[in-house]
């Protein structure tokens, strides 16, 4: 998880006074799982995010465009998987804001290659969303 996005979860932990196991059970998250996701030794998942954000009784993708960063491995590349759920969500929720962040973050690729694979993923997502 990037740092931005863990320094917001862990500020509102503090300022909610919740500790893990509290967060634990408002998000019904394993408590191991959560650990783990906020040690950095598994990645976050929109739907853990998601469970996150209902705990802390916050509005549905108050934490997506700190999410954005997540659906790229460290190569630039997408995450077929992260990146293709979290703009089926974006399009669910009608976040054109959203959107347009991710998309440009997208065409800043300057590999051909890889902007072509990125390219490829949200041709997929938006084939499904007009069928």
């Amino acid at each position: 998880m990037n740092l931005k996005l863990f320094h917001k979860i862990m500020d509102l932990m503090k300022v909610r006074n919740l500790n893990l196991t509290q967060l634990s059970k408002k998000s019904n998250i394993h408590l191991t799982e959560l650990s783990r996701i906020l040690n950095h030794k598994q990645t976050l998942s929109l739907r853990n995010l998601d469970a996150i954000t209902m705990a802390f009784d916050l509005e549905e993708g108050a934490f997506y465009s700190d999410y954005i960063d997540e659906c790229f491995n460290e190569n630039g590349i997408l995450d077929k998987r992260r990146s293709m759920v979290f703009l089926y969500k974006c399009a669910e929720l009608r976040n054109a804001k959203l959107l347009q962040i991710f998309f440009d973050q997208v065409i800043e690729e300057r590999s051909k290659q890889t902007l072509k694979k990125n390219l490829n993923y949200i041709y997929l997502v938006a084939e499904k969303l007009f069928e």
